[in-house]
């Protein structure tokens, strides 16, 4: 499930292999890029980022593209092989050394620059950067409604960008917080601890293997998510699992009490 640890070790990887390189051909079924893709034929890849969860690459003419993978989407890398390598791919960036292609993104964007920059100016501190804004965090968040629920707030991209499902999960596990809990429940201190625990697993995870626990083997690598009914690892109660927020959520109903 991508969030913000998986699209900044995206970004790296794209920056990598075709900054600065000429755009040979922009393909793929979007419609937004399949609309523009005349404008940025020879076009010179000028910078690639990642702002929270969204994906953004300025083309020399002042054109951007804007990739959100949402749960599905997904990047692959390979040579050049034209058109009838691209398949149902939603973006085609090739190049004279790669190819890059994005399957199943259900948000794709070519625009003028600044209309798709103004589009994740409204997001919050990008927990993936060092030093995240955690100050900034915690002052969108108590701008909200306090009877929201922390786990509601740790999805919220408007207070900080990156969190998904699972890091929401871990975190709240970790420090012992039941996902019921109020924001007007929890002092500034902590939701910093909070903010400052997820910022930390997205930083270390971002390129690798996802892993909170500290261990990369399969099944090992989480402390709840995805784990209902197995064995919580600390006190060895059963994990639960309920929707909250429209998301599944995870929790141990001893180290995370009512």
């Amino acid at each position: 499930m991508p969030e913000g640890d998986t699209v900044h070790g995206i970004a790296n990887r794209i920056r990598e292999r075709v900054a600065g390189r000429t755009l040979r051909r922009l393909g793929g079924t979007a419609p937004s890029t399949r609309r523009h893709a005349h404008r940025l034929r020879g076009a010179r890849v000028d910078r690639v980022e990642a702002v929270g969860k969204h994906l953004l690459i300025d083309f020399s003419g002042g054109w951007t593209l804007r990739v959100h993978l949402g749960m599905t989407g997904r990047w692959r890398f390979g040579p050049p092989t034209g058109a009838r390598g691209d398949g149902p791919a939603r973006v085609v960036l090739e190049t004279g050394g790669w190819a890059l292609r994005c399957y199943d993104a259900p948000s794709v964007s070519v625009d003028r620059s600044p209309k798709e920059w103004a589009f994740v100016s409204n997001l919050g501190p990008d927990l993936s950067l060092a030093p995240p804004d955690i100050d900034e965090a915690i002052n969108r968040a108590r701008r909200l409604d306090g009877a929201s629920s922390v786990a509601e707030i740790l999805l919220d991209q408007s207070v900080a960008a990156g969190i998904g499902n699972v890091y929401r999960n871990e975190v709240l596990f970790e420090l012992g917080l039941h996902p019921a809990t109020t924001i007007e429940q929890i002092d500034d201190h902590l939701l910093e601890r909070i903010l400052l625990r997820a910022s930390r697993h997205l930083r270390a995870n971002a390129g690798r293997p996802r892993t909170t626990t500290g261990s990369r083997r399969p099944g090992m690598n989480h402390y709840v998510y995805e784990r209902a009914g197995k064995p919580c690892r600390r006190c060895g109660a059963r994990i639960r699992k309920a929707i909250a927020t429209g998301r599944t959520t995870f929790w141990c109903p001893t180290c995370q009490p009512v």
